[in-house]
């Protein structure tokens, strides 16, 4: 039954993806770009194909999904998803399978690409990939946030106050319908705000190309590539990309279809304490390297915090010092859906249940009504916080000790580490990226690791076990 229900999931979102593929084969024509029409024509015959066989063999499910349907669709989604998405790379770059899926797995799990942009030298192919790279991190994005939006559903665990909205289905009762309704609606919404952080740096003096990219960046927290540096942007176009890091870093839906939660976006304690938490994050900053102009400050600081890494740069990395570059990719990719700030919720509730505990031991004889209530969800909650926890820094030591021992020095390797399963484009450093073009099984365990991060394997692992 598990495999029926990612099946037909899987053939809704190749409908969505076929359709993609065949605008950008469309698009690719129409630019004289041959070399790019064939794959995109390939990637839409291939799930059209695929989505109409399952569609017209398997019978319709009306049954409320549970948790193990759920995580068998997530794992047949991605799976299905990387490989027909490594299909364009593949035939049209002349890069090597290996670097083919970090590029595609880096872009699905929204960690971005710091490689140099030469699959294509035309600027009509610039485009062409370009939009593909953005369609890839909005695609993986949404995919992120409904699988997270699902999960905390069934589980109905207190993350979801933080995205509810009158459009996305948030009950205990997910079926088939709610979700593929959720994502596409969630789909539409990322779509729409980066559309218009575009305008915006369009209408700032930023060329078109550079401005969709550093727009899709911005939002969905990831860095689609390395046309036009934003280090190079005017002082305008960068405070209306720190605007949209700041929406990508908190639960913005709400507020998109209803301004009128606009208030109550700003005033919740997520949101406040995101703000607190970059206030000591850029005073971290400052006190590492005070040669920053207040806006720079700002921009590198969420930067690192929302793990795009897009206004950082080697140099960055040297003056800030690895220690603190770390620690900000911990915080920041503690999440487990894209923009639903539920590594906000996360963070909170460790530092409240802290010092409930230093209470508890101080005050041993009162029994508080808050100690009443938490234990009516903590077992489930705390599960997701230190499965996570623990997951985190275990696969994080595995991934440094890999590195440390194929030559990388330790500070750096630490960062790739954390920095990996944060999905953070940050560790991609100038000898990481020397190493994936020499060394295939870099590129391939990079891979798993953002996949690991992006999907909390171990997490979704742990609840199937518990179920």
């Amino acid at each position: 039954m598990q495999c029926r229900v990612a099946l037909l999931l899987l053939s809704r979102c190749f409908f969505l993806y076929s359709f993609v593929a065949m605008l950008f084969s469309i698009l690719a024509l129409s630019f004289g770009q041959y070399e790019f029409a064939f794959p995109f024509f390939l990637v839409t015959l291939i799930t059209l194909a695929f989505a109409a066989l399952v569609s017209i063999h398997s019978p319709k499910i009306q049954k409320t999904l549970t948790i193990k349907d759920l995580t068998t669709s997530i794992l047949v989604i991605w799976f299905a998803i990387v490989t027909v998405s490594c299909i364009p790379f593949l035939i049209y770059s002349e890069k090597g399978l290996h670097i083919v899926l970090f590029k595609t797995v880096a872009h699905l799990t929204t960690t971005g690409d710091k490689s140099a942009f030469g699959d294509t030298n035309t600027p009509s192919g610039v485009w062409i990939e370009t939009l593909w790279r953005c369609w890839l991190h909005i695609f993986g994005a949404s995919l992120t946030l409904t699988g997270g939006l699902s999960v905390f559903s069934i589980l109905k665990l207190p993350f979801l106050r933080l995205i509810s909205a009158s459009f996305l289905n948030t009950t205990s009762n997910q079926t088939l319908y709610s979700v593929s309704r959720n994502f596409l609606t969630v789909l539409v919404v990322l779509c729409l705000v980066v559309i218009v952080f575009w305008l915006i740096c369009l209408a700032s003096g930023v060329p078109a190309v550079a401005a969709i990219s550093a727009a899709t960046s911005a939002i969905t927290t990831g860095y689609v590539s390395n046309v036009g540096s934003v280090l190079e942007f005017t002082a305008l176009s960068k405070t209306v990309l720190i605007a949209a890091l700041f929406l990508g870093c908190t639960a913005f839906f709400p507020v998109v279809l209803n301004w009128r939660k606009a208030g109550e976006w700003i005033s919740n304690k997520e949101t406040k304490l995101f703000i607190a938490l970059s206030a000591v994050f850029i005073a971290l900053i400052v006190i590492s390297d005070p040669g920053y102009t207040f806006v720079e400050l700002i921009a590198v600081g969420l930067s690192i915090l929302s793990t795009s890494g897009m206004f950082v740069d080697s140099s960055s990395l040297l003056s800030i010092g690895i220690p603190v570059v770390v620690l900000g990719s911990f915080v920041g990719g503690a999440a487990i859906s894209t923009s639903s700030g539920a590594k906000l919720f996360r963070i909170g509730e460790l530092l409240r249940q802290t010092f409930f505990e230093i209470d508890k031991l101080a005050n041993p004889s009162v029994i508080t009504r808050q100690n009443a209530t938490r234990r009516l969800f903590q077992s489930t909650l705390w599960l997701t916080v230190w499965v996570y926890i623990i997951g985190f820094v275990l696969s994080s030591l595995l991934l440094t000790a890999y590195f440390c021992g194929i030559g990388f020095e330790l500070g750096e390797s630490v960062l790739i580490g954390v920095g990996t399963l944060s999905n953070s484009s940050i560790m991609q450093t100038d000898n990481l990226l020397i190493a994936l073009a020499e060394q295939p099984m870099v590129g391939i365990v990079l891979s798993i690791g953002m996949l690991l991060g992006r999907l909390e394997l171990f997490l979704l692992a742990a609840f199937v076990l518990r179920s």
